[in-house]
Protein backbone atom coordinates (compact mmCIF):
# COMPACT_ATOMS: atom_id res chain seq x y z
CA UNK A 1 0.00 0.00 0.00
CA UNK A 2 2.62 2.34 0.86
CA UNK A 3 4.61 1.50 -2.17
CA UNK A 4 1.23 2.35 -4.29
CA UNK A 5 1.02 5.46 -2.29
CA UNK A 6 3.98 6.59 -2.89
CA UNK A 7 4.38 5.52 -6.94
CA UNK A 8 0.96 6.68 -7.25
CA UNK A 9 0.36 3.52 -8.66
CA UNK A 10 -2.85 1.80 -8.85
CA UNK A 11 -4.21 -0.42 -6.14
CA UNK A 12 -7.09 -2.55 -5.40
CA UNK A 13 -8.64 -4.68 -3.02
CA UNK A 14 -11.15 -6.98 -2.68
CA UNK A 15 -12.49 -9.46 -0.15
CA UNK A 16 -14.77 -11.85 -0.89
CA UNK A 17 -16.68 -14.72 0.85
CA UNK A 18 -18.79 -17.31 0.04
CA UNK A 19 -22.55 -17.23 0.55
CA UNK A 20 -23.00 -20.41 1.86
CA UNK A 21 -20.93 -20.79 5.16
CA UNK A 22 -21.12 -24.35 5.03
CA UNK A 23 -19.23 -24.44 1.73
CA UNK A 24 -15.36 -24.02 1.99
CA UNK A 25 -13.75 -20.87 -0.37
CA UNK A 26 -11.85 -23.74 -3.22
CA UNK A 27 -8.63 -21.82 -2.91
CA UNK A 28 -6.90 -23.65 -5.88
CA UNK A 29 -9.65 -22.62 -8.17
CA UNK A 30 -9.53 -19.10 -6.96
CA UNK A 31 -5.63 -19.29 -7.18
CA UNK A 32 -6.06 -20.44 -11.20
CA UNK A 33 -8.20 -17.60 -11.82
CA UNK A 34 -5.74 -14.70 -10.42
CA UNK A 35 -2.82 -13.36 -12.70
CA UNK A 36 0.58 -14.23 -10.63
CA UNK A 37 1.01 -10.18 -9.39
CA UNK A 38 -2.27 -10.75 -7.84
CA UNK A 39 -1.77 -11.59 -3.90
CA UNK A 40 -3.99 -13.87 -2.13
CA UNK A 41 -5.01 -13.67 1.66
CA UNK A 42 -7.28 -16.59 2.66
CA UNK A 43 -9.11 -17.03 5.89
CA UNK A 44 -10.37 -20.28 6.98
CA UNK A 45 -13.06 -19.11 8.81
CA UNK A 46 -14.14 -15.51 7.10
CA UNK A 47 -13.61 -13.54 4.03
CA UNK A 48 -10.37 -13.95 1.42
CA UNK A 49 -8.47 -10.93 0.45
CA UNK A 50 -7.19 -9.89 -2.81
CA UNK A 51 -4.51 -7.28 -3.77
CA UNK A 52 -4.51 -6.33 -7.61
CA UNK A 53 -1.44 -3.77 -7.54
CA UNK A 54 -1.25 -2.42 -10.86
CA UNK A 55 -4.29 -2.89 -11.87
CA UNK A 56 -7.50 -0.41 -13.01
CA UNK A 57 -11.06 -0.83 -11.92
CA UNK A 58 -11.66 -2.10 -14.66
CA UNK A 59 -9.55 -5.04 -15.15
CA UNK A 60 -10.48 -6.17 -11.53
CA UNK A 61 -13.97 -5.83 -12.21
CA UNK A 62 -13.25 -8.46 -15.23
CA UNK A 63 -11.41 -10.67 -13.26
CA UNK A 64 -13.95 -10.69 -10.86
CA UNK A 65 -16.45 -11.47 -12.60
CA UNK A 66 -14.47 -14.40 -14.02
CA UNK A 67 -14.30 -15.75 -10.39
CA UNK A 68 -17.87 -15.32 -10.03
CA UNK A 69 -18.94 -17.13 -13.41
CA UNK A 70 -16.27 -19.87 -12.39
CA UNK A 71 -17.71 -20.40 -8.97
CA UNK A 72 -21.31 -20.83 -10.55
CA UNK A 73 -19.86 -23.92 -12.04
CA UNK A 74 -18.18 -26.14 -9.23
CA UNK A 75 -20.61 -28.08 -7.76
CA UNK A 76 -22.33 -27.32 -5.92
CA UNK A 77 -22.32 -24.07 -7.43
CA UNK A 78 -21.47 -21.15 -5.42
CA UNK A 79 -21.94 -17.84 -4.94
CA UNK A 80 -19.77 -14.80 -3.46
CA UNK A 81 -20.37 -11.43 -2.02
CA UNK A 82 -17.46 -9.18 -2.51
CA UNK A 83 -16.28 -5.61 -1.47
CA UNK A 84 -13.86 -3.80 -3.88
CA UNK A 85 -12.32 -0.26 -3.00
CA UNK A 86 -9.66 1.38 -5.44
CA UNK A 87 -6.58 3.23 -3.68
CA UNK A 88 -7.50 5.93 -5.92
CA UNK A 89 -11.24 6.10 -4.66
CA UNK A 90 -9.76 6.82 -0.94
CA UNK A 91 -8.71 10.53 -0.42
CA UNK A 92 -6.55 12.07 2.06
CA UNK A 93 -4.28 8.69 2.58
CA UNK A 94 -1.21 9.91 4.93
CA UNK A 95 2.54 8.60 5.57
CA UNK A 96 1.33 5.87 8.07
CA UNK A 97 0.87 2.72 6.44
CA UNK A 98 -0.90 1.32 9.70
CA UNK A 99 -3.54 4.13 9.46
CA UNK A 100 -4.02 4.37 5.84
CA UNK A 101 -4.26 -0.21 5.96
CA UNK A 102 -6.66 0.25 8.85
CA UNK A 103 -8.60 2.54 6.88
CA UNK A 104 -8.82 0.62 3.56
CA UNK A 105 -9.79 -2.40 5.22
CA UNK A 106 -12.96 -0.46 7.22
CA UNK A 107 -13.93 0.33 3.93
CA UNK A 108 -13.69 -2.43 2.16
CA UNK A 109 -15.71 -4.66 5.29
CA UNK A 110 -18.63 -1.86 4.82
CA UNK A 111 -18.43 -2.66 1.32
CA UNK A 112 -18.58 -6.79 1.92
CA UNK A 113 -21.40 -6.35 4.19
CA UNK A 114 -23.58 -4.45 2.09
CA UNK A 115 -22.90 -6.82 -0.67
CA UNK A 116 -23.44 -9.79 1.83
CA UNK A 117 -26.64 -7.91 2.71
CA UNK A 118 -27.75 -7.66 -1.23
CA UNK A 119 -26.35 -11.47 -1.72
CA UNK A 120 -24.20 -12.63 -4.32
CA UNK A 121 -22.67 -9.51 -5.51
CA UNK A 122 -19.92 -7.16 -6.11
CA UNK A 123 -20.18 -3.69 -4.30
CA UNK A 124 -17.32 -1.10 -4.73
CA UNK A 125 -16.48 2.31 -2.49
CA UNK A 126 -17.72 4.88 -2.73
CA UNK A 127 -21.29 2.40 -2.17
CA UNK A 128 -24.19 3.41 -4.14
CA UNK A 129 -27.46 3.01 -2.24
Amino acid sequence: IETSIKEKASLILVLLEIDNKKEKLPLSTLQSLIRKQELLFPNKKGPCLLFFPKTSTTAAYFIIEEIQASFKTLSPPLTLSIGLVSLDDIKHLGENSSTNLDRLLQTLQTCLNKAKERGNCLISYPIET
